[in-house]
């Protein structure tokens, strides 16, 4: 009902159980942990910057965006 409405956007990653967060003033992507289900928020400007420069080689700006990097935490050694 909330998500309908506007006032919160749902996040779903495969078969995770769907989060929800609130509109976000600026674009960001997500990491979703494969194996602990953690989904984590990954603000860059270089990454956001990439894309609006590769949309405009291609003769498209882009309106939104949403993106979730499916992840695994490096083994440490």
């Amino acid at each position: 009902m909330l998500a309908d409405a506007g006032i919160v956007q749902r996040l779903a990653v495969d078969d995770c159980p769907a989060q929800f967060e609130m509109p976000p003033e600026t674009e960001h992507d997500h990491l979703g942990d494969f194996d602990s289900a953690e989904v984590l928020e990954l603000a860059s400007e270089e990454l956001a910057t990439l894309r609006s420069r590769l949309a405009a080689e291609l003769g498209y700006e882009i309106l939104g965006q949403h993106s979730v990097l499916r992840v695994r935490e490096l083994k440490k050694s």
